[in-house]
């Protein structure tokens, strides 16, 4: 088994649900995803300023083998990561694709509820967009190496970013089928939380 996804499957997944979400230059960023050279994504963050891929991308060519650092130098420099810059764009995002799932799938509670008012009134913040893609990455099954907001228990049921995340991934059909992830993923995701 390997539970890893690729970071333009993230990227898919993300604009499927409405998001507006492209690559870009490091300069035009405000999120990013390390990946490995054959596209696996291994972390996801926020790009406070092009200084924070900077610093990442030189703690990257750091001496992992002969000095302690923190894992993510090492997680980056054996994976030979390179990092892809992205642009959300908050006000071109279209969530109808979100409204849609949840009517066609039947999706019903008091978090569809919150996520249904919440998008009615409000747009995601950059911050709440990280959550998200941290979260669809959760939500297929697969691992990442973030820790901030990728608890694996419940803490996070029912918050924006999950509960998003759900619809995501249920929109993109990979709830049903792992196919479109990779061939080496099990052939069963537990239920879905409501239906």
């Amino acid at each position: 088994m390997k539970p890893l996804i690729t970071a333009t499957k993230i990227i898919d997944i993300a604009q499927g649900s409405g998001l507006s979400l492209q690559r870009c230059d490091k300069d035009n960023a405000n999120l990013y995803i390390w990946a490995s050279q054959d596209d696996t994504a291994l972390y996801i963050g926020k790009a406070n300023s092009p200084k924070r891929i900077e610093d990442e991308e030189r703690w990257s060519k750091e001496d992992y083998d002969n000095n302690v650092y923190s894992t993510i130098v090492t997680l980056l420099g054996v994976n030979k990561a390179k990092i892809i810059p992205l642009r959300y764009d908050p006000s071109t995002s279209d969530f109808s694709p979100i409204f849609d799932c949840i009517k066609r799938e039947g999706w019903h509670g008091s978090y569809f509820e919150r996520l249904t008012e919440f998008l009615e009134t409000s747009i995601p913040t950059v911050e709440e967009v990280e959550k998200i893609l941290i979260r669809i990455v959760l939500r297929c099954g697969c691992l990442i190496g973030n820790s901030q907001f990728a608890s694996q228990w419940e803490g996070p049921l029912g918050r924006f970013s999950d509960t998003f995340a759900i619809l995501a991934v249920d929109q993109a059909g990979i709830l049903q089928s792992t196919d479109e992830i990779t061939e080496d993923l099990p052939n069963e995701i537990p239920p879905k939380l409501v239906k």
